[in-house]
């Protein structure tokens, strides 16, 4: 299993308050808008976490086929923007 953050938090969040959690060695990736030049909702910062995904997948699991919008499972935190 893929498991990763995506944020428009700024990226010091992955390197302070994931690492002080104990989660920075279990996330595949991290995504925040500010690298991505666009925050949650908008539909490309989810394609890029596809996309961060996606080699991870690759490299780990026995269906090399691309990842999809569908098999992915989302949790957020704000009705709104997630």
């Amino acid at each position: 299993m893929v498991c990763g953050v995506v944020s428009n938090a700024d990226e010091r969040y992955g390197d302070s308050i994931l690492p002080m959690l104990d989660l920075s060695d279990k996330l595949s990736f991290l995504v925040f808008s500010k690298t991505v030049g666009y925050s949650k909702p908008h539909p490309e910062i989810y394609r890029a976490a596809l996309q961060s995904a996606d080699p991870w997948m690759r490299t780990h699991d026995t269906d090399k086929s691309e990842l999809l919008p569908e098999q992915v499972l989302h949790i957020g935190n704000d009705f709104e923007k997630d």
